[in-house]
């Protein structure tokens, strides 16, 4: 079974996707992928190519979904050079961010396609929160389409990243070994934020490598 990380961020939302239809789990696919690209500005035909095909039903074209998968990692690749060049003062914080957020988006809109109507809901809406950060209005868009009021819970944090574990994070760092190490980790959850600038966490990210692979961290050497 495919992790659901939306429970992770927001189990309530996740609960009742979980309970809706299948119409209404397309539409919050929909909503949040549709919320996302708006947001960060997103642009390009085969977004709106991909956009057409939810509106009519159009759902698991592996096709379609190779291509935004593409656009996908073009728009992670501008993010990461955007970061080094960052890093040597050659680049804007907000070019980087705007990357890191319309690359978001293009995930929100790959997973809008997924076959599964529940997996296509709940990871739109994760990485259309990742692109946003505004899960509060996104869930208020999303809970109209059931007629029910929100009623968000004071004093939570809005987001929380999820780190994959396990097997999970094996088959995923498997998936990406044609990347760079710290590209790898960020793409498994395992990144910090500190001033509006997101870095790998290797440290955690090689450790939970160790702990999947069945080695015990804490066993006296």
């Amino acid at each position: 079974m495919t992790e659901n990380r939306l429970e992770l961020l927001d189990s309530d939302l996740s609960t009742l996707l979980k309970k809706a239809s299948v119409s209404q789990q397309r539409n919050a696919a929909l909503v949040a992928s549709q919320f996302a690209i708006e947001r960060t500005s997103l642009n390009d035909p085969i977004v709106a190519q991909a956009l057409k095909a939810i509106e009519i039903g159009n759902y698991g074209d592996e096709s379609l979904r190779e291509k935004i998968e593409s656009l996908v990692n073009q728009l992670d690749e501008i993010q990461w050079d955007l970061q080094e060049k960052m890093d040597a003062g050659e680049a804007e914080l907000s070019a980087y961010l705007g990357a890191f957020q319309q690359a978001r988006s293009a995930t929100s809109l790959y997973f809008a396609l997924d076959a599964d109507a529940f997996n296509a809901a709940t990871e739109s809406i994760y990485e259309a929160d990742a692109a946003t950060d505004d899960l509060v209005t996104l869930k208020q868009r999303i809970l109209e389409l059931f007629k029910q009021p929100s009623t968000p819970k004071r004093g939570r944090n809005r987001t929380r990243k999820v780190r994959l574990t396990g097997d999970a994070l094996l088959q995923k760092v498997k998936k990406l070994s044609h990347l760079p190490p710290k590209r790898i980790a960020m793409r498994c959850g395992y990144y910090k934020i500190k001033n509006g600038v997101i870095r790998a966490n290797l440290t955690d990210f090689y450790n939970a490598l160790l702990q999947a692979k069945g080695v015990d961290l804490n066993k006296p050497v």
